[in-house]
């Protein structure tokens, strides 16, 4: 049943709502075709049933064309097949996605009234300049849109979209999904997983994109500790679906249907964890996140993780500056007081002190974590494969920062070209941050004392 799920092009149910508790096997084939749903949004499905109650079907099915068969004919009924099963041209869309694309955006601005030369302006920036050289105008079109209006923040995805790289990357990921279950596997050289989401929203469009999960552990755990990174997804999928963990277990292990989980951790796995993980979920197109050194790109390549070829390359920190304009556009549409990212987003705070402040830098990453953030110890400057680029990406692409100040001026990395004034790394960071704009917060230990600090907020970001 399930491999006739898994290779199906659509779905049709003769529903009759008591039959999902009459038969356990019923059951599973409805949560299968659920999955694929939920993994594929435009899965084209159809129920015909002799009943308008619909309040049995799982939430991704909700909506889906319905047809009553004691008052439709034989002509309604293939029509209502056709409808449903009759898909687009999906190679023809794809080689149009630029001109889509843009298509989609000018819709958009439309109702605003815009001066069109404004438009043509900036979508030029966007196109050619990126997305932090277009802020000014997009902002300016935003500003006016109510934060409760989800036109704003269409405008801006779809601006951002248009000014992320393009090339080969795209088909690359859209065949990694399609790739032989257990082994679609894709490396980013780019470190937001707002990046990574709407590449793959760019890969897929102008069709509805897979779902992604975000894993936003800081560290991999032993290979036989993989069961926290399962978790995460399964209760993302067990949520989406409206059903048990069991079966949300069941269903990403047995099933091919394909979504992405994105891996916003500090460098790729050893083998046998990304071993162990596309045996967990064989159906998941894994999205790894790093840097845009020679070492990463080829260690992905031994461990058989597709490296994404972005073009034009992503360098110069340019995946930071994209995520930098992302936030502040996405501060103009965001409702006073909420968070300008994804609902689903955990804030992540750079915390760095030097290493005879670890103690302190310990019991700040817990107080942050006990307030639902990310904020975890950086003393990579320790370890031998330490990348002092790969460091300071880290810290641009937080949302905030903390500087533990101590009687230690701290490690000075030897690197002519990112330190050439031989500054420390705290320091380093600390000027990174502010860069970014991002908000910043320091603590000075008092000489000679156990653990007495006082604070200081930078007078030219805000902290609130």
């Amino acid at each position: 049943m399930l491999r006739q799920i898994n290779n199906a092009q659509g779905a049709v149910f003769i529903f009759k709502p008591a039959s999902r508790e009459q038969s356990f096997f019923a059951e599973r084939e409805v949560l299968a075709v659920t999955f694929r749903r939920w993994a594929m949004p435009d899965f084209p499905c159809l129920v015909l049933s002799d009943s308008t109650q619909t309040d049995t079907l799982p939430a991704p099915l909700v909506g889906i064309p319905y047809v009553l068969l004691a008052s439709t004919g034989d002509a309604q009924l293939t029509q209502a097949l056709r409808d449903t099963f009759d898909s687009d041209d999906a190679p023809h869309l794809i080689a149009r996605r630029p001109e889509l694309l843009e298509a989609h955006l000018r819709s958009e601005l439309a109702p605003l009234n815009l001066d069109a030369g404004a438009v043509d302006t900036g979508i030029e920036a966007l196109t050619h300049r990126g997305l932090d050289a277009a802020i000014p105008m997009l902002g300016d079109w935003v500003s006016p849109i109510p934060s409760h209006d989800p036109r704003g923040r269409s405008i801006i995805d779809l601006a951002a979209m248009l000014a992320l790289p393009g090339g080969p990357a795209l088909q690359t990921l859209r065949d990694a999904a399609v790739a032989e279950p257990g082994h679609r596997a894709v490396y980013l050289n780019a470190m937001p997983v707002q990046f990574a989401h709407l590449l793959v929203r760019k890969a897929w469009f102008p069709r509805p994109p897979m779902p992604c999960v975000d894993i936003r552990d800081p560290q991999w755990p032993e290979a036989d500790g993989i069961e926290q990174i399962v978790a995460q997804v399964v209760a993302k999928i067990s949520a989406a679906l409206v059903c048990s963990d069991a079966d949300a277990r069941w269903l990403l292990s047995t099933s091919t249907a394909c979504f992405a989980v994105v891996f916003a951790t500090r460098a790729l796995p050893m083998p046998a964890i990304l071993e162990r993980l596309q045996e967990a979920m064989p159906g998941a197109l894994l999205v790894f996140l790093g840097d845009s050194s020679v070492y990463a790109k080829e260690q992905s390549t031994l461990l058989g993780i597709q490296p994404l070829a972005l073009e034009p390359p992503n360098r110069d920190e340019a995946d930071m500056h994209w995520v930098q304009a992302y936030k502040r556009l996405l501060e103009r549409v965001a409702p006073r007081g909420g968070s300008a990212l994804a609902d689903d987003h955990k804030p992540t705070v750079f915390v760095g002190a030097v290493f005879g402040e670890m103690r302190a830098h310990e019991v700040v990453a817990e107080a942050l974590h006990a307030q639902g953030m990310d904020g975890d110890a950086h003393d990579a400057a320790l370890s031998d494969s330490f990348d002092l680029g790969d460091y300071l990406r880290q810290v641009a692409s937080s949302d905030a920062f903390i500087g533990i100040v101590g009687e230690r001026y701290g490690h000075i990395p030897r690197d002519r070209a990112l330190n050439p004034e031989g500054r420390s790394l705290l320091e380093l960071a600390y000027e990174k941050a502010r860069d970014a704009k991002l908000p910043c917060l320091l603590f000075f230990k008092a000489p000679g004392s156990n653990g007495a600090s006082s604070a200081a907020t930078d007078t030219d970001t805000d902290t609130d």
